[in-house]
């Protein structure tokens, strides 16, 4: 039942509902909530109610909770249940409460686990590689935190723009007719309890200007599936090059390196680069490795424009696994 298309009686809820479920019902019948609780053939069903709007909520409020407590001593199975919809400016609002009234509130109930199962089983299909998934996975999750809304919308973006999102996250904001004067708040729908903390809607935070929020997000998208990797190809390339890294040595910073598997991603491309005669075929990937860990190390999000520094995780990966 769908209030916004039922306009005429909206203000007169049990007039409304006897229209529409009970027209048969005698002329002489007042129609109240007390009356219609105790008619036989209205019974056993769901209605949904949505479209309130915060002029009506009144006048439904009070007949919900004069037909729930009019309802009591009906058997459950045969109990007329409202489904009541409070969203936007209505989201605030408490409704009456009786015995047989149920009140879900759906503040915080998506967490990051909901959201990246949500993205993971978006991306399941697409045409890329698996790590590449799972970094869309992860992008789209940090950014849409508990809108499912902007997950199906940035899940169908490439993968190279969720880098720099703010773009497409300024179309979002604008269509929800978000701008800088928008107020931060769960009524709005721009603020929601997100793992313990009250968090802003990435398409707020671009609308407001707070970009340097929207690039820690980022960055937070990519350290957790980036830097396991690097720590994961540092191990491959200590075993690859095997003597190729000599110890012990002093890097650039003057530290003592006397143990191969202390080496950092710098310490392997520095000798690479220095000590191989020649120019060893693995120079250039590690050199784009470190330069991946060196961003994420600094808190610095990988850029559009150096996507390849990604990619380039990929082809070390399968270098160093078809020579084992």
């Amino acid at each position: 039942m769908q209030l916004q298309y039922l306009d005429q009686e909206a203000d007169h809820p049990a007039k409304l509902i006897y229209d529409i479920y009970l027209p048969d019902a005698p002329p002489d019948t007042v129609h109240n909530a007390a009356n219609l609780a105790r008619e036989p053939d209205f019974r056993n069903m769901i209605i949904w109610v949505e479209g309130l709007t915060p002029e009506r909520w009144p006048a439904w409020n009070e007949f919900f909770y004069e037909f729930s407590e009019f309802s009591r001593n009906r058997p459950p199975e045969d109990r007329i249940r409202f489904l009541i919809l409070l969203d936007g400016t209505l989201s605030g609002c408490q409704p009456k409460i009786s015995l047989i009234t149920s009140v879900r509130d759906w503040a915080g109930t998506v967490d990051r686990l909901s959201m990246m199962l949500y993205c993971t089983a978006l991306v399941r299909d697409r045409r890329m590689s698996i790590l590449q998934r799972r970094l869309m996975a992860e992008l789209v999750a940090c950014l849409a935190l508990w809108d499912q809304n902007l997950a199906d919308y940035l899940i169908q973006q490439k993968l190279e723009d969720l880098l720099e999102p703010n773009d497409l996250l300024y179309d979002f904001a604008r269509e929800l007719n978000w701008n800088e004067n928008t107020e931060e708040s769960w009524p709005a729908g721009t603020i929601n309890a997100f793992e313990n903390k009250n968090l802003v809607h990435s398409a707020c935070l671009v609308a407001k200007g707070r970009e340097q929020d929207i690039r820690r997000r980022v960055w937070q998208a990519q350290l957790s599936v980036l830097f396991p990797v690097i720590e994961e190809l540092r191990h491959a390339l200590i075993d690859h090059l095997g003597d190729h890294l000599t110890v012990p040595f002093t890097d650039e910073k003057g530290r003592l390196i006397t143990d191969r598997t202390e080496m950092e991603v710098g310490h392997i491309y520095y000798q690479l680069r220095n000590n191989s005669k020649g120019d060893h075929p693995l120079r250039k990937q590690v050199r784009y490795l470190r330069d991946l860990r060196n961003h994420l190390a600094h808190m610095d999000p990988v850029p559009k424009d150096k996507f390849h520094l990604i990619e380039n995780v990929e082809v070390l990966l399968e270098n160093l696994s078809t020579t084992h």
